[in-house]
């Protein structure tokens, strides 16, 4: 599916986005104690069409796959941690071996370490996303500007971020 028609998907209600949501899910791990959510109207900011949420037992962050659409042209992987973004794995294609990879490491590492930091610097020192790379952002600034900028609106601004 190309961006656009997720976003036919997004356009189309309710129902349209919760049986796309359905399939993405079908296909996805949820690591062992964690829960698994997403998103079929505006509840998590309403900008992705298909957006999907793992949460640990604890709740202190949350690794959050999002679809491509009128903001991203591919899939975008992240850790949210209250309102911050400090990474986003961008994903080319939809690759759920993947996914559940990524997410099982993460949860895994944060029965090791315990630590956000500690998970987000071995995910990035690792090569999970083949040849994407990672992408580091400034977390404190980052979650606000997004739904300010986009909340309600189907294109992107002129200028990016910085």
């Amino acid at each position: 599916m190309t961006p656009f028609d997720f976003e036919d998907y997004h356009a189309g209600g309710l129902d349209m986005r919760w049986k796309l949501t359905c399939n993405v899910m079908q296909d996805l791990s949820t690591p062992y104690g964690w829960n698994i959510s997403s998103e079929y109207s505006d509840e998590l900011g309403g900008i992705f069409p298909v957006q999907v949420r793992f949460t640990p037992p604890h709740g202190r962050f949350d690794i959050a796959l999002n679809s491509p659409g009128n903001f991203s042209p591919v899939w975008l992987f992240s850790l949210i941690n209250g309102g911050q973004l400090p990474f986003i794995h961008p994903v080319a294609v939809y690759d759920p071996v993947m996914i559940n990879h990524i997410t099982g490491r993460a949860a895994r590492l944060d029965a090791e370490f315990g630590s956000l930091s500690d998970i987000v610097r071995t995910l990035m020192g690792e090569s999970i996303a083949g040849d994407v790379s990672l992408v580091n952002l400034p977390g404190p600034r980052m979650r606000p500007r997004i739904l300010s900028a986009y909340k309600g609106k189907s294109v992107l601004p002129d200028e990016p971020f910085k």
